[in-house]
This record gives C-alpha cells, structure tokens and sequence, in this order.
C-alpha cells in the first residue's frame, strides 16, 4: 500500500482491529424486529396462503411479499457494507491526520486535525466504536406541515470506525490530536 504523504507527515499509528461482528446498538432492535416479522409472514404463508382464498387476497399477498424480499436486500447489502468497513478497512493515524482506508486500499475518506469533524466514543454490546461526524439518529421524526411521522433509521451511511482494539485509547489520541491543533 503507498500512501501520498506530505513531506512532513509520518504515519504514527496503523489501528489495530479485533475481529468481532460490527454490531451497533440499534441493531438489537432491528434484529428482532427482523426474526418476528418474518415467523409471522411464515405463518400467514403457512396457514393462509395456500388455503383456497381469492385471488384478491394473493395479490396483496405477493405484493408485500416483494416488498419484504426488497427490505431483505437491503439488510444484507448494509451489513455486507459493515462487514467490509469492520473487518477490511484500515485506520492509520498520522502527525497531521486520521487515514481511512477502504478495502481496495485506496484512500475512503482523509480527516485534518485541524479542520476534524465531530467526534463521538459510542459505547455498544459486544463492542464500542467511534463515531465520526454526526450519527443519524435510529428513530427520525418527521414534522412536515402535510403530515408527523415516526421512522426507523435503516440507513449505514454514518461514518463508524468498527472494531478498534483498545478503543477508548483510540478515541483519546485522536481526541488529543484535535485539540492540539
């Protein structure tokens, strides 16, 4: 891997990651919502829908079907994301920045300490991560003047260093770094 570094800037510290499942908190959440929609859509398969009902009832049936099959795609792609970013990127600290790099080991995202964005330590079971930037929250609120709605977050677009050995350590250096400069 050949990194483009400044004259001045030496590598400090490459982060060494841990090899646990990347969970976050809300996952707990998500999880078993998951598992009991789908033993209740096995159910109504099972006891309804091959039962001589109208055809009606199949085609509403089918389209949420569709619809549950999409939400299952979407899991998987976002915690295939997480497993990349977990267990594949690489975090180097620097004398002038935080490196993140992907797994094609290119650089993902470059973080000046000077010009660092929000920092935050989340503590989480079985492990804790570093957030960067501001998180987006798991349970978003709507206040639109047509309508108030309450939503679950699915998103994994929020920037999360998983799998940090000593991660409280981590934290404090960057946290250190920042504030020096």
């Amino acid at each position: 891997m050949h990194l483009n570094l400044d004259s001045t800037e030496c590598i400090e510290l490459e982060i060494i990651k841990t090899k646990q499942i990347p969970l976050r908190n809300e996952d707990w959440i998500k999880i078993p919502f998951f598992v009991f929609f789908s033993m209740l859509l096995y159910f109504i398969m099972e006891n309804f829908l091959f039962k001589n009902f109208s055809k009606g009832f199949h085609a509403y049936f089918i389209f949420f079907l569709i619809i549950y099959i999409y939400i299952v795609f979407v899991i998987i792609r976002n915690y295939y994301k997480r497993y990349l970013v977990g267990f594949k990127w690489k975090y180097i600290i620097t004398n002038k920045r935080l490196l993140i790099i992907n797994h094609k080991n290119l650089i993902e995202n470059s973080f000046y300490y000077n010009d660092f964005p929000k920092i935050k330590l989340q503590y989480g079971i079985p492990n804790d991560y570093i957030i960067i930037g501001e998180k987006e929250p798991f349970l978003e609120e709507s206040n639109s003047l047509l309508n108030k709605r309450v939503g679950i977050n699915f998103s994994e677009n929020d920037l999360i260093l998983y799998n940090i050995e000593s991660v409280e350590n981590i934290y404090n250096t960057l946290k250190s770094k920042i504030i020096l400069t």
